[in-house]
């Protein structure tokens, strides 16, 4: 028997082999039940996603002798000539070729015949888009009321250059590109099947590289494991491929978020010494910071994201490192210069000026703020009844909880707010939303939009700016959830864990009051200070530590 490639080999023969199309294959098996069989559909979407598949797949149903759960049995005669091509009563047709107003009109005229075994004729239009103008008018009638034995597909990747007249007749079926981890899943299990060894790095870099293209991806496949003899390495796909290796990207991106002008232009000069292609490369970096923009704003996972465990954690450094305008300014530049180096004379240099450029956006996104910051606090300033309260704040007495904080001892104060133990929670804050995520995912996308304020060895305060919906803040408050909270921080520190949350300046939670209240009361009482808050707010700091002096 002749080899098949992969393509053809792992083609779908029934619905529930079509991935990530769930949407259409719902569809089309409820119009099969409840026998809602439309007699044209117009099935768009990118190349290489299950178009025809789908076709062939829905005509097997319809012709099927023993269906089963809309579902086509793959034995009986029906199906078994459609698999091989050789149907009678499945006419497939390339619209590239086949789009003269003759080769039309000759499906006008076979229509009215009725099928050779089947229930119905099925006439299968591969890229149907391109039939000329004159060919969509003399199919037009008949599309408009066909015989009741006929059925229509039509496939394109191109919809809006098919008459909207042929549209409007038809059922729009939209294809979706694959998902890479879905694709990367099907990859796997053809290597599986066939007993080739590969990495799964390997796997996850060819379906990234196929663009939602299942078709794309087995054939990419099918050419590497011939080159390595099948035994797939991540380096092989690199080399095959001529992709930019990960670890450049990573080089790449951790010197634009720490500044480091000098290692930006190394990677640059290894770009060109190992004769990669720049816009490969600048798309890598497109593709490594819309990861870390979307692990930033989502709680999606490695799985969602078609990364690895290990690359989903060397992006979420990154990630913690920059805020959301900067990693989207990030973006939108080397977007930029992706459409614009194939126009440069000097490529080197261009990508040169565009990568220190990168450099530069993270100090030029905290000027931007700062200037906004001073003007939002002049604008405080010039308020008079804003400023009226801030008097009145000022000439209040303290209260009798204030006054009791006057004389706290030496030793309570360096329990309560040690640095070093602050920074013990800093340490392992990253690897415990990683825990709390695997339990519950929702908790880790809130909780990554906050910080720890301060920690006494036992009390621990999670601070949240007033971007933070508050409504998020009542469901981090739950008691379940604060257990989940709690138990991880406990497990890493050694020790119970007593968790509050700081809200806009106010503590949510009983969490420090449980010893007494007297940490809180300090940065309580330093955050009610208009003129701390007036400084906090203008270089977006927070209270580390708290020194009490004698009274004079």
């Amino acid at each position: 028997m002749s080899y098949l490639v992969f393509a053809r080999k792992w083609r779908p023969q029934k619905f529930d082999e079509i991935a990530g199309q769930e949407h259409i294959v719902k569809t089309l098996k409820n119009a099969i039940k409840y026998d809602r069989i439309a007699h044209a559909y117009l099935l768009s979407g990118p190349r290489g996603i299950g178009k025809t598949s789908t076709a062939r797949i829905f005509a097997k149903v319809l012709n099927c002798s023993q269906p089963k759960d809309a579902e086509p049995c793959g034995k009986c005669p029906s199906c078994l000539e459609i698999t091989s091509g050789s149907s009678m009563d499945v006419i497939e047709i390339d619209g590239a070729s086949n789009n003269r107003v003759d080769d039309i009109r000759g499906i006008r005229e076979t229509v009215q015949y009725m099928p050779a075994k089947g229930k119905y004729k099925v006439y299968i239009i591969d890229e149907v888009h391109m039939v000329t103008k004159e060919g969509f008018n003399a199919l037009l009638k008949t599309l408009e009321e066909p015989p009741p034995h006929v059925k229509f597909f039509f496939a394109t990747t191109e919809p809006l250059k098919v008459p909207l007249t042929i549209r409007s007749r038809c059922q729009r079926l939209d294809f979706r590109k694959i998902p890479v981890n879905i694709i990367a899943d099907k990859l796997d299990q053809i290597v599986k099947n066939d007993k080739i060894k590969a990495e799964k790095g390997a796997l996850l870099m060819i379906a990234r590289f196929a663009d939602g293209s299942m078709r794309d991806a087995e054939s990419i496949l099918d050419q590497i494991v011939s080159f390595t003899d099948s035994d797939i390495k991540e380096q092989d796909v690199v080399s095959m491929l001529g992709v930019v290796e990960k670890d450049l990207i990573d080089k790449a991106a951790k010197a634009v978020v720490e500044g480091k002008t000098s290692e930006v232009l190394k990677v640059v000069e290894k770009v060109f010494e190992e004769g990669k292609d720049p816009g490969t490369f600048l798309g890598g970096l497109i593709e490594y910071f819309r990861t870390a923009l979307m692990i930033k704003v989502s709680a999606l996972g490695a799985d969602e994201l078609g990364i690895g465990r290990e690359e989903e954690a060397v992006i979420r450094s990154v990630s913690d490192r920059l805020g959301i305008n900067a990693l989207s300014d990030i973006i939108a530049l080397l977007i930029d210069a992706e459409s614009g180096i194939s126009g440069a004379l000097s490529v080197k240099t261009f990508l040169e000026v565009k990568m220190l450029e990168l450099v530069k956006i993270k100090q030029r996104i905290s000027i931007d703020e700062l200037i906004q910051k001073l003007e939002n606090l002049k604008k405080r300033l010039d308020d008079p009844a804003g400023a009226d309260a801030g008097r009145e704040k000022k000439n209040q007495q303290p209260d009798d909880k204030t006054q009791s904080l006057k004389e706290p001892s030496a030793e309570y104060i360096k329990n309560t707010l040690s640095e070093d133990n602050l920074k013990q929670v800093k340490n392992i804050w990253h690897e415990t939303i990683a825990g709390i995520n695997r339990m519950r995912p929702i908790l880790k996308a809130y909780l990554v939009e906050g910080r720890p304020l301060s920690f006494d060895g036992e009390n621990l305060v999670i601070s949240f700016d007033e971007d933070f919906q508050k409504v998020h803040l009542d469901a981090l408050k739950t008691p379940e959830n604060i257990k989940i909270i709690e138990r991880q921080f406990g497990m890493r520190l050694g020790a119970p864990v007593s968790v509050a949350f700081d809200f806009n300046g106010k503590t949510e939670n009983a969490g420090i009051e449980k010893s007494g209240g007297v940490a809180n009361g300090i940065l309580q009482d330093f955050k009610k200070d208009p003129h701390v808050n007036r400084i906090l707010d203008i270089f977006n700091a927070q209270v580390t530590d708290v020194k009490l002096g004698r009274d004079k």
